[in-house]
């Protein structure tokens, strides 16, 4: 099951939202089971551990949000 709609859906609202979400808030925002969803947060997570891929999924509080890589926002020394 690729979900690439799903998984779109899913970047969307975490692109829009400015507080992390759990599992659970997405679920109930993007109208899609909490299984659907925990598989379109993994789809997300292996998109953006590519290296061409400026963002990454990250765990805050309890929720999922989208963040800068530290590689781009770390000051260098």
């Amino acid at each position: 099951m690729e979900l690439k709609k799903e998984t779109a859906l899913c970047e969307a609202i975490l692109f829009l939202e400015s507080e992390p979400l759990t599992v659970k808030v997405l679920s109930n925002k993007a109208q899609l089971s909490e299984e659907v969803v925990e598989k379109c947060i993994e789809n997300l997570k292996e998109k953006y551990r590519d290296p061409s891929c400026g963002v990454e999924l990250s765990m805050i509080t309890g929720g999922y949000c989208l963040v800068p890589k530290k590689d781009y926002w770390e000051q260098k020394t």
